[in-house]
């Protein structure tokens, strides 16, 4: 039996009215697609925010992702993001629900044959800039989420700004930049991986 894929993606974006949240509940949606991806997933709403479950991700028409227990979302339509790499890989990033009220970013990377990569990343906040002047892009975003230990205090939950770069080769950690980050708002550094049990004393 042969069988063709076709993919399209309606790149159409409006505010859905009561009676659309009804109507395309369930409803299996072209999320993005470019010449090697395309990524699926059929829409749901919690709380009147419109989220994906079920979804796939096709490169070059074969499935190599999915997913059908995790809430994806396209975060405005920012997100996914898909790049070809230079070494033929691909490169795909979309927001998912760690809990009802914070998104994260998960990062995939793979071929037509397998997703053999996969990171959790924070959602990046909306200022892309050259922070280090090193000439590639960098992208920051909080981990967990932020909440003050109390206002005023001089101590804070341990959260620290994670910043990314992005290269020609992919998404990387920028270990250097989120280390000064930490080194001007926490008077000690404890490793990059938040802990938001733990109170430590900020810079003042």
């Amino acid at each position: 039996m042969f069988v063709s894929l076709v993919f399209t993606c309606n790149t159409i974006s409006v505010t859905p009215t009561s009676n659309d949240l009804i109507l395309q509940e369930g409803v299996e949606k072209c999320l993005a697609k470019s010449d090697n991806v395309a990524v699926f997933g059929q829409r749901t709403f919690v709380n009147d925010e419109v989220f994906y479950r079920n979804l796939s991700i096709f490169i070059e028409e074969e499935l190599v992702y999915y997913n059908s227990t995790t809430l994806f979302s396209t975060y405005y339509n920012i997100l996914p993001i898909m790049r070809s790499l230079p070494n033929g890989q691909q490169e795909i990033l979309i927001a998912f629900a760690d809990s009802p009220k914070h998104l994260k970013t998960l990062r995939l990377l793979g071929t037509k044959h397998n997703v053999f990569v996969q990171d959790t990343l924070p959602l990046f906040t909306s200022t892309h800039h050259d922070v280090d002047r090193d000439g590639t892009t960098e992208f920051s975003g909080y981990l967990e989420p932020t909440r003050p230990y109390c206002i005023g205090c001089d101590s804070a939950y341990y959260n620290p700004l994670l910043t990314y770069e992005l290269r020609k080769t992919g998404i990387y950690f920028d270990s250097l930049t989120t280390r000064q980050w930490i080194g001007k708002h926490y008077q000690h550094f404890y490793g990059f991986v938040p802990d938001t049990t733990l109170v430590v004393a900020t810079m003042q």
